[in-house]
Order: structure tokens, then sequence, then C-alpha cells
């Protein structure tokens, strides 16, 4: 990619920014970038309404960007470091989210340093002004979202894996209600191992919940402080999880099956993607590799059924161990026909989903020193963007990265990663639990028989490592943001807690 690099001063403060150099691409015909600014700590991005202005996460703050000219980010305003009134700085601020004119910056995604949200005003995107106080909570906050004044969390802590909603309405933030499985649903929840809940998206009234192994939890959140379950969808049976020994959970956890990591739907809510984040950490067996995304009809959620499985790019030298490079699955969004994906190392792709039964690849750009966070884009504009994430071993830029929203092939793509063959395919049984199944009413439980399909393979062919490699049991120290996802073994740490205490017992206190 052919690029420039301009010095940016922007207005105040700014001028002395490390946000600093904005690289654009000169004319071509190949699919590439067409603008990428450089922000230290960068992680997820959002756009607004209107799609011209990204705010992206940043570990101890947040950026503004004026994206109106996709060639030419330019940083509006830049909040770093964050503190709340005591004067403690936020760290770890993986998450963003936007609702209008109002953006929410969770913290302590790991677990470090203070442990809530702020909420801030930016109705003027070149200063931001923060809404009432920072807001604590007895939980890091790894993901989060903000629909119709209401926040939600993921609230896990030692022993508890739960929705949190919180009223933001006013200056003052109220808590709302709380859902979680084995509090609401059945107390044998409480013998599920490494339900932990990653992430969650919220349309119309219903939350979307990724618990991880223990699958899709659709939660009717219309009354927030009285949330009821809709449906489950998951790879494994309730009575199969409960089942498991710590040492299969703690195995499980970073490889296939299960995995619901990131969630979200189309526009009328008629599909749902199930993004799964996966290596293979067993390297003796044949079980493990990154994680795609599995697309369901959820029209009737209380009859889902299985349309596809858009599987990762695959890197040549077979080793998708959490050392080798990283092709899983990250964050995505559905936008009309299109869903944008991103792939840490394995780069982003665009596909058409207008018959989501055979989603269509539109584009792909990769290379490996970039590991893609997610990729967003609104209806009325022509780019999408997305984030680039150091804190994976191998990548090095830290940055925000537009690109056409357009069909193209890159030139000259690195041949260190090829398509999965086949890059689409179904999915392996998965199964269903209504609210019968855990009432004593009826067992509300279906499965979808499977599917025999081939294993996705990498051409040219290669030899997986021999040897398993460990991530290290904690985060990092400091302010660059931890690992991502609950990246790695590591980062089961999700709340600066060790991954033992993710596979652990939950009562909900």
């Amino acid at each position: 990619m052919q690029r420039r690099t301009l010095l940016r001063a922007g207005a105040g403060a700014v001028a002395a920014s490390t946000l600093s150099r904005a690289v654009a691409a000169r004319g071509t015909t190949a699919y590439e970038p067409s603008g990428e600014l450089q922000i230290d700590g960068a992680a997820e991005v959002v756009l607004g309404d209107d799609g011209s202005t990204a705010y992206v996460a940043a570990s101890t703050g947040f950026a503004t960007v004026d994206v109106t000219d996709p060639t030419d980010p330019t940083l509006l305003a830049e909040e770093r470091p964050i503190q709340t009134s005591g004067g403690s700085a936020a760290r770890e601020i993986l998450d963003i989210k936007v609702d209008g004119d109002r953006l929410l910056v969770p913290t302590a995604a790991q677990g470090g340093g203070p442990l809530g949200f702020f909420l801030y005003d930016i109705s003027a995107p070149t200063d931001p002004t923060q809404i009432g106080d920072f807001f604590d909570t007895p939980h890091g906050n790894h993901n989060s979202f903000i629909e119709d004044d209401v926040v939600y969390l993921t609230g896990n802590t030692q022993r508890a894996a739960y929705l949190s909603m919180i009223d933001v309405s006013g200056d003052e933030f109220e808590q709302l209600g709380r859902w979680s499985p084995s509090q609401d649903l059945d107390a044998g929840w409480s013998e599920v191992l490494g339900k932990v809940l990653h992430d969650m998206y919220v349309q119309d009234g219903i939350a979307y919940c990724a618990y991880w192994d223990a699958g899709t939890f659709l939660v009717d959140v219309s009354d927030p402080a009285n949330p009821e379950f809709l449906v489950r969808i998951g790879d494994y049976q309730f009575q199969e999880l409960r089942e498991w020994s710590r040492s299969r959970a703690s195995t499980d956890y970073t490889e296939p099956r299960g995995n619901s990591h990131y969630v979200a739907v189309n526009d009328d809510a008629s599909v749902l993607g199930v993004g799964r984040e996966t290596w293979d950490s067993q390297t003796d067996d044949d079980h493990g590799g990154p994680g795609g995304i599995s697309l369901y009809d959820i029209s009737d959620p209380t009859d889902p059924t299985h349309l596809s499985s858009i599987e990762p790019p695959m890197p040549t030298d077979g080793d998708t161990t959490q050392a080798g490079t990283w092709t899983t699955s990250h964050n995505f969004q559905f936008v009309g026909d299109r869903l944008y994906t991103s792939w840490y190392q394995g780069g982003v792709k665009v596909f058409d989903i207008a018959d989501p039964t055979s989603p269509e690849q539109l584009s792909w750009w990769r290379d490996p020193s970039y590991a893609f966070w997610t990729a967003v884009t609104t209806p009325d504009i022509d780019f999408y963007a997305a984030t680039s994430y150091s804190s994976v071993p191998g990548a090095e830029n830290d940055a925000l990265v537009l690109f056409p929203d357009e069909a193209g092939e890159q030139s000259s793509a690195p041949s260190s990663l090829v398509d999965a063959d086949p890059l689409v395919r179904a999915e392996n049984e998965f199964s269903v639990d209504l609210p019968g199944a855990f009432d004593g009413s009826d067992d509300g439980t279906t499965t979808q028989p499977p599917t025999a399909t081939p294993e996705p393979t990498a051409t040219p062919e290669s030899t997986p490592s021999s040897e398993p490699t460990a991530t290290p049991m904690s985060t990092e120290s400091g302010d660059d943001g931890g690992s991502p996802g609950f990246g790695a073994v590591t980062a089961l740490a999700g709340l600066g807690l060790g991954a033992a205490r993710f596979l652990r017992s939950d009562d909900g206190k």
C-alpha cells in the first residue's frame, strides 16, 4: 500500500497528542485501506449515527476522529488519561459504545484500575463533556452496550456472571436489574464451569448474551428491572455442561466447540451471528484451531435454525496456537445485506449475506502486522472503519484504519494467510433451550441434527507446531490495555482474576 505521512497539530492541547500520524492511500485500483490514523492503545471503534465521527477506545481514555474524508482521518479530541473524581486513573479501556449524543466508556476490561464506567456528552465531538460521576461497579467491564438510556455491562466476578443494567437517563445513575442463568433459570447453572458473559448486543428490547461455552442467551430486557429469558442456543446441552470436569472446562475454554465470544443481529433481528474466539491449545489432538462465525435464522426465536458458518482464514505455517498467527473471529457488524468482520491478524472481510445460507466474500485485506479488533459502518457512508490492536504476538500497529466499502482484491497479499477450504460450511448439531427446560413444565430442549462436513484446511499443507504454547496466566501491567478478547488463556483473566476463577461455581453473589 502506498501511503503518505502527515503531521497533524489539531486544536489546543491536541497539538502534542500521541495521535499524530495520519496515513492515506494514493490512487490505485487494488483493494486497500483508504486512510489510517495511528492511535496508541486502539481497541474498539464505533461510529456516530451519520458516520462522520469515529470514537476509539484507547486503553487509558478515548479519541474522537473526523472521518468525513476517509482518505484523511483527522483527530478531533483525545481524552486521556481520564480519572475518577478521587483521582484514580482509568485503565484497560478496550470497549466503547455510542447512543445518539452519549458515549459510554467502560473501564477495567481485565480488572485493572478503577472498576466502572464514564458517560460523556458528545454533541460536540471536539469537546466531549463528562455526564455525572464515574459509576463504580463490583466487577471489571470487559464489554458493554448502551441503548435508550440504559447501560448494559458484563458483570463477571469471582462468583457471578450476570448481565447488569443501569439507568443513565439523568445525571445520577441507578442500578435497574441483573440477570444470570443461575439466579433466573435453574440453580443447576451454578454447576456449569467456564460460563463467562463475554459480550452482549441489545436491539429492540432483546439482549443477546454471549456466555462462552454455555452458549448464547436471548433475554427480554424491554423492562430492564424485570428481564425475562427467551431462549438459549448452544453447542452443548445443559446436562452435558453440568458434567464437565475442571480439566475439560479448562481445555475447551480456548478450543472449539462453544466459545460464544461476540454476538449481533441484522437489522430486523431475523439473523443472529455468533462469533467463536478459539485457538489450538492442545496440539496433540485434532480439535483446536481458530473460530469462525455461525449464522442462525431466529425469525422465530423459539425455533432457531442454523443457516451457515463462515470459516476463519488460516495461516499457511499451520500454527494456530496462541503463540502463532491469530486468525480467529473477533467483533463484527451487520448492516443491510452485508456483514463486516474482523479476524485479528487474519485481516478484515466483508460478506454479502443477502442469502445467509451462502455468504459471499466481497473483499479481504490482511497484513499480519495489523491485528483487527472490529469492523463497523453506518448505512449512509461508502467506507467502513476497523481498528488494529498491537497487543497480539507479531502485531505492530495501533491504528484506526478506513476501508472502501466495495468489492475488490488485495494486490500483493501476504502468502502467509489463505482462505479456509471450504470457506462456508454447514454446522454440527446445536441445542436449543426454551423456558420450559428449566421450570419443569416441559423439557424445552431440542437438538438440530449434525451435518457431516469436512474440516477447514489451509493450502498449501503445513504441519502444526508439535508442542502447545501457553500464554502466561496474568494480564500485563501498565496501561497497554492487557490482553484482547479474553484473548488467550490469560485473559481468562478477563477481569484480573486467574483462569481458575472462571472455571468456578456461580451462585450470583
